[in-house]
C-alpha cells in the first residue's frame, strides 16, 4: 500500500484552535500544476496550506530550475533579472546586519539556499554559518564558497545563544516544524541579537489584483501566508517582538512577473512592471503593505 504523501493540520499553528475556514482554492501555477487550498483561522486569522506535502515528500516540489534559490539557474528572463537585482539586494542585507549588530559578528542564516548572501558576510570577516535543508543548495554553497553548511536537524547541537544575527530571507513560510524551529532559534540568539525575518506579505496590492494567481502564494512550497498582524501574533507566542519593519521593494515586480505568467501564460514585463509600481505606491500609502516585508525582531 502506497504511504500518504499529504498531511492535514486539524489545528491553526498559531493560536491552536480547530475553527477553520477555507480560503482559497488555487494551483501549485509554477511546477507541478497540482491542486491546493488555503485556509484561514476563524480565531487569529492566520493563513495556511492545508492539507499540503509531509516534509519528507516535498522535495519534488522544490526540483526546478524556476526554483533558483535552490538551483541558481540563469536560465529563462526571471531567473537573469533575479540574479541581477541579487547583486544590490546582498548589498543592502550587508549594510542592515552592520547596523544592526552589537556585539560579535556571528550570524546564522537559516535556509541559505545556494550560499550567496552568507559568502559576503563571510569575506566582511563575520563568523558565519548556514542551515539549508536542500542538499544540493548545500553543495553548491560548500564548493563555491567554502562556508559551513549543514541541514536542519543541526540546529539543536548549537551552542545557546551563540548568534547576534539570525536571517531568515523568505524562509519561514517553508518550514513545516514551525513552532518547534522558531523556539530553538530563539534559544540560539544572543541577549541583545537580533532576528531578521523577510517573508511575503498576503496583504499586498499586487495579491489583491492577482487573487489565486498571485506569486506569492506558492503553494505548496509555501506552506504559510503571513500578514503583519499574523506574524507578530507568532513571535509573541515565541516570546519575540517585531521592533522595525522594512520593505522589499524589488519583490513586487519578481513577483508580479511570475503572477502574470500563472495568469496569462506570459510575463507581460510592462504590465507586471506597473503593477509593481502600484503596490510599491499602495505600500507607501498604507503603512508597510509591500509585497515582500522584512521584519526586525529581538526577544522581549
Amino acid at each position: 500500500m502506497e504511504p500518504t504523501k499529504t498531511e492535514t493540520l486539524v489545528a491553526c499553528p498559531v493560536c491552536g484552535l480547530q475553527n477553520l475556514t477555507n480560503f482559497m482554492d488555487l494551483n501549485d501555477y509554477s511546477i507541478s500544476q497540482e491542486p491546493f487550498k488555503i485556509v484561514q483561522c476563524d480565531n487569529c486569522t492566520f493563513l495556511f496550506t492545508n492539507p499540503r506535502p509531509k516534509s519528507e515528500y516535498i522535495g519534488p516540489y522544490y526540483e526546478s530550475e524556476v526554483y533558483i534559490s535552490h538551483s541558481n539557474s540563469s536560465k529563462g528572463l526571471i531567473n537573469n533579472i533575479y540574479k541581477q537585482v541579487r547583486h544590490y539586494t546582498i548589498a543592502k542585507k550587508v549594510a542592515l546586519m552592520m547596523r544592526l549588530v552589537d556585539g560579535k559578528r556571528t550570524i546564522l542564516d537559516y535556509g541559505c539556499g545556494t550560499g550567496e548572501f552568507l559568502n559576503v558576510m563571510q569575506l566582511n570577516k563575520w563568523q558565519a554559518r548556514g542551515i539549508e535543508p536542500s542538499e544540493q543548495a548545500r553543495k553548491q554553497a560548500i564548493d563555491n564558497y567554502k562556508l559551513e553548511i549543514t541541514s536542519p536537524e543541526t540546529i539543536y547541537n548549537l551552542e545557546k545563544g551563540q548568534f547576534s544575527i539570525i536571517t531568515m530571507w523568505h524562509v519561514m513560510e517553508h518550514i513545516h516544524q514551525l513552532n518547534e524551529t522558531m523556539a530553538q532559534l530563539r534559544s540560539l540568539l544572543s541577549e541583545k541579537g537580533k532576528m531578521v525575518i523577510a517573508v511575503p506579505n498576503a496583504e499586498s496590492k499586487d495579491a489583491q489584483i492577482y487573487g489565486k494567481y498571485w506569486g506569492g502564494w506558492d503553494v505548496p512550497r509555501h506552506l504559510y501566508h503571513f500578514t503583519q498582524k499574523t506574524v507578530e501574533k507568532l513571535l509573541e507566542k515565541h516570546q519575540l517582538k517585531v521592533v522595525d519593519v522594512k520593505p522589499m521593494v524589488f519583490d513586487s515586480f519578481y513577483v508580479s512577473l511570475l503572477s502574470e505568467k500563472y495568469k496569462t501564460g506570459s510575463m507581460n514585463p510592462v504590465k507586471a512592471f506597473w503593477n509593481g509600481l502600484r503596490t510599491n505606491i499602495a505600500g507607501v500609502q498604507k503603512v508597510n503593505n509591500y509585497t515582500s516585508l522584512i521584519y526586525i525582531v529581538e526577544k522581549m
